[in-house]
């Protein structure tokens, strides 16, 4: 028998690795072929070779009489384990046994292992892996090319960069086979309507007319303004000058459910809401917002609208009841969450799209919930610090109990996404109180109780900087601009500018613009979610954004304009269940519970105005690490 010192894994390696923890189970099923390798006869006894199909390809590997033998041996048995839920062993198999060696499956190796990684929902380790696999000769080969774009695209969809997915997608479209195309060409819509305004913007700059195409139709889904019919004949006249482009001879199933939909007319919307009473100003929003888009639509729309003032009725039930008896084809709102909390006891003949939503919420038939929600801010966030490899994150949070909901909200929503909580801190908005939750956040007491006890061990003083915490990668904050830019310069101080740490929030940050007197440097990084129609006003809502100055007044309306957009196509996502709008809350999508969730644009503040905060370094990351990434 032929021992090598190449070999790594063992037999009692194996044994023990049998015993660790499995992973997701992947959907594809790999056949794989126990080889018989020929050994010598004294060898070729009964009862030394393994029955156990893994434990045999790992015999046979280990007594191969090469390397590049022995290398088919190991993939295959990391392929047997991946499929039978053990990706922990497939990868222990992989990246000590086949990655760091050249042979021919190295890059299947490194295929598999980002593939694993990707089910792991790991994309950063199945990126870094691909790039690696890049620089391999094997390669510059065109079947392996487009196998690499394949997982890297993969890998993308998982870590949500959409821009970088629809660059990728639309490279292969010149390498696939024809008989794959068709998927991918869905692929490349279902990223290129995921993406917000401000990313189609950027993505514009690019020469590629295959991708400036998809772009073109993107955006004619993406009027606020435009009819059914309008987007239909608009969308028939760039397919007639465009017959070669792949969307024109396959056009995407949004336009066909959309030539269904324009046959439909809603003949009357009701509109529910408390007129009178404590939330009459936020009614007063969201009506001027609904009106305006409704009025841009007017000469194509027989539609019939029903105010009903819910303060008028003790149970929202007989409100609805008011709605049905006057023939409404769908009514819009309650508003108030106890209303809200009332609609899953009746059973609900009309489709309701409810302004606001529940901490839990349950499907119900015919119940949507559509609001502000922080919850959509918070996975966006979450979402491109993942993209820029940040995951440790502290929480910083005024104790106001709306500041502590959206505290909890980001903790949990943080553990469903794997980011690691590093500290959780409230402080009541008094200066003292909110430098000693800052050395608190950055364990700057640790570091000078550490001072201390040498001082005491030493008997004299010491002279030593206080040294923060370095497992920080940003501070989610929960307060408003005035309160966040009393924060900026603390971490700048302690941090020495040696590291970057920006600050996350939600929209909540943004209650209104700094003033003049505030200095450039105390809001700088701090980056937050913002509803486009504050980012990029548009003529739509121009006129009744001038009644108000309040930004929260400015998102009501914007959220009154979506709500008649909903009104008039809620029934496309439930045609289509992955269908995006791009509407002035953001990129809006349908969940399973009849949420509908909104990608908002994330922005910062530079010389007093809102920028695009995407193409900006917010986070602190190599050359190498970007461009794994792009």
């Amino acid at each position: 028998m032929s021992h090598f010192n190449w070999r790594i894994i063992t037999l009692s390696l194996c044994s023990a690795l049998l015993v660790a923890c499995g992973s997701e189970k992947t959907t594809q099923q790999v056949q794989i072929q126990i080889i018989e390798q020929p050994v010598p006869e004294k060898t070729a006894q009964a009862d030394t070779i393994p029955r156990d199909d893994f434990e045999k390809l790992i015999w046979q590997a280990e007594n191969a009489a090469t390397y590049e033998d022995a290398s088919y041996y190991y993939l295959a048995a990391a392929q047997l384990k991946f499929d039978a839920d053990k990706s922990a062993i497939a990868l222990s198999i992989l990246e000590n046994n086949l990655i760091p060696f050249s042979s021919e499956n190295q890059l299947s190796a490194y295929l598999l292992t980002a593939k694993i990684y990707t089910e792991l929902e790991q994309p950063l380790y199945a990126l870094s892996a691909l790039f690696k696999a890049k620089r391999l000769d094997a390669a510059k080969q065109k079947e392996n090319q487009y196998k690499l774009g394949l997982y890297r695209a993969s890998a993308l969809e998982v870590l949500q960069n959409w821009p970088s997915v629809v660059r990728e997608r639309v490279k292969l479209s010149s390498l696939l086979p024809l008989n794959e195309q068709a998927l991918n060409h869905q692929a490349i819509w279902q990223a290129t309507q995921n993406l917000t305004d401000s990313e189609v913007t950027l993505l514009n700059y690019s020469q590629n007319q295959t991708l400036k195409g998809w772009l073109e139709i993107s955006s004619i889904l993406r009027s606020k303004t435009d009819t059914l019919s309008m987007q239909l004949t608009a969308f028939n006249q760039w397919q007639s000058l465009n017959p070669q482009h792949p969307a024109a001879q396959t056009p995407p199933e949004d336009f066909v459910v959309i030539a269904e939909l324009n046959q439909t007319r809603l003949n009357k919307i009701a509109i529910i809401l408390p007129m009178t009473g404590k939330l009459s100003l936020a009614s007063r929003a969201i009506i001027d917002g609904f009106l305006a888009a409704y009025y841009q639509v007017i000469n194509e729309s027989n539609s019939e609208l029903i105010f009903i003032n819910s303060a008028d009725y003790e149970d929202i039930g007989l409100a609805l009841s008011e709605a049905e008896r006057q023939g409404a084809d769908v009514i819009v709102g309650p508003l108030a969450k106890s209303s809200v909390a009332q609609l899953s006891r009746y059973t609900l003949n009309t489709p309701v799209i409810a302004l606001n939503q529940l901490e839990t919420s349950s499907k119900h038939d015919n119940l949507h919930y559509f609001s502000l929600t922080s919850a959509d801010d918070i996975a966006e966030l979450i979402s491109f610090a993942k993209q820029e490899g940040a995951n440790n994150a502290g929480i910083l949070s005024l104790t106001a109990p709306w500041a502590l909901r959206q505290a909890d909200e980001f903790k949990q929503i943080g553990e469903q996404e794997q980011i690691n909580i590093v500290s959780n801190i409230e402080f009541n908005n008094q200066p003292k109180e909110r430098e000693t939750a800052i050395k608190a956040l950055l364990l700057i007491n640790e570091s000078q109780q550490r001072r201390k006890v040498l001082e005491r061990a030493l008997g004299q003083k010491v002279h030593s900087i206080d040294r923060p915490r370095q497992d920080l990668d940003y501070l989610y904050f929960v307060g408003h601009i005035a309160d966040a830019k009393q924060i900026r310069p603390s971490l700048d101080y302690y941090y020495a500018n040696n590291r970057n740490i920006p600050i996350l929030a939600s929209h909540s940050i943004n209650n209104k613009t700094p003033d003049k007197s505030t200095k450039k440097e105390d809001i700088d990084r701090i980056l937050f979610a913002e509803v486009p129609a504050l980012t990029k006003p548009t003529p739509l809502l121009s006129q009744a954004s001038k009644k108000v100055s309040k930004n929260i007044l400015k998102r009501l309306q914007a959220m009154g304009a979506d709500a008649y957009l909903l009104a008039n196509r809620y029934w496309v996502f439930h045609k289509l269940p992955h269908a995006k709008i791009s509407a002035s809350t953001g990129v809006i999508t349908l969940d399973e519970l009849g949420i509908f969730r909104k990608r908002p644009d994330l922005v910062m503040y530079r010389s007093g105005r809102l920028i695009n905060a995407k193409n900006k370094d917010i986070f602190t990351a190599t050359d190498s690490e970007k461009a794994i990434i792009q």
